[in-house]
């Protein structure tokens, strides 16, 4: 029988994933500003599912080690523990990105392409380190 905890994992990832239907879709092709923001909105949203669902999967590939191996404990420990950090990293990082364009039309476009291009590049290292073995 499943745990609790796996069946709200499981129901969470099939919401989170459900494309967005009924909502209006941006206009990436857009020149306009509040386009150009909702259509980063939208790319930023999916990439940080896409990043959600590689820490999952890494998390249970370290849960599935046998329980001897003490490997086990510190590579969980280890990927939650950079998770965390990294969440700190993004936080701080893409908010100086906002500041420098404070009082520009694009402060708020600039903190969402840097939100996407640091998740996009964390994706990357979680696949690479667990998932592309």
């Amino acid at each position: 029988m499943k745990s609790l905890k796996s069946i709200v994992k499981a129901i969470f990832f099939t919401i989170a994933t459900l494309p967005l239907a009924g909502l209006a879709q941006p206009n990436c092709e857009s020149d306009r500003l509040s386009d150009m923001e909702a259509c980063a909105k939208q790319k930023l949203l999916q990439s940080q599912q896409q990043l959600d669902s590689a820490y999952q999967q890494a998390i249970g590939l370290a849960k599935q080690l046998d329980d001897y191996d003490q490997a086990k404990y510190h590579i969980e420990a280890g990927l939650i523990k950079t998770q965390d950090i990294w969440k700190l990293y993004i936080k701080e990082n893409c908010n100086n990105a906002r500041v420098i364009y404070t009082g520009g039309a694009e402060a708020n476009l600039q903190y969402l392409a840097c939100l996407r291009n640091l998740t996009e590049e964390r994706l990357a290292q979680l696949r690479a380190l667990y998932l592309d073995r």
